[in-house]
């Protein structure tokens, strides 16, 4: 993920799986007000906050162990969701689709997710335009076969928008 082509500089991130937090971290780089790089894994946390403070963002960049599938301790209202190859096993979709969906991401708000094609990418595309996301997806699969191999699956770039709740008025 290219975070230029995220539009990070100004915005509050969040890297869902975030491993070694390499896209936030290059967020954080670019300009991004503020990053947190989200991982279940202790180890990935902390390699994420030590490539942090080696990248001189540290002041910038929180590293915080959570699971998707808990809704405490997540941060709210942010601008920006990017997550790389989060997709890769059944029931996956409907986790980052339910992150999305939630106070995660502000009303307005944009979404990257690059997926290695696993077959997730059809379900979560089809929640997020149920729950009326504006959603849209690339496929780059003649980069990714011409570096790795034809049986390789392709890489996907699924982006959209969280949609502005209806604000319902009381009949007087």
């Amino acid at each position: 993920i290219n975070a230029e082509y995220m539009g990070a500089p100004g915005r509050s991130v969040v890297e869902v799986g975030c491993g070694q937090g390499l896209v936030g971290l290059a967020a954080a780089r670019l300009g991004a007000m503020h990053v947190t790089l989200v991982d279940y894994d202790e180890t990935a946390v902390w390699l994420a906050k030590r490539n942090a403070e080696h990248n001189r963002v540290g002041d910038r960049v929180s590293c915080v162990m959570l699971d998707w599938w808990e809704s405490r301790g997540w941060p709210e209202d942010v601008d920006l969701v990017v997550a790389s190859d989060v997709l890769y096993q059944e029931g996956m979709a409907a986790g980052m689709a339910g992150l999305l969906k939630g106070p995660l991401l502000r009303e307005g708000g944009e979404f990257v997710v690059v997926d290695a094609n696993r077959g997730q990418v059809g379900a979560f595309v089809k929640l997020l335009t149920a729950a009326g996301f504006d959603v849209r997806h690339t496929d780059e699969t003649h980069d990714a076969r011409a570096l790795r191999g034809p049986e390789d699956q392709g890489v996907i770039v699924i982006r959209g928008t969280k949609p502005a709740c209806e604000k319902k008025t009381v009949a007087e």
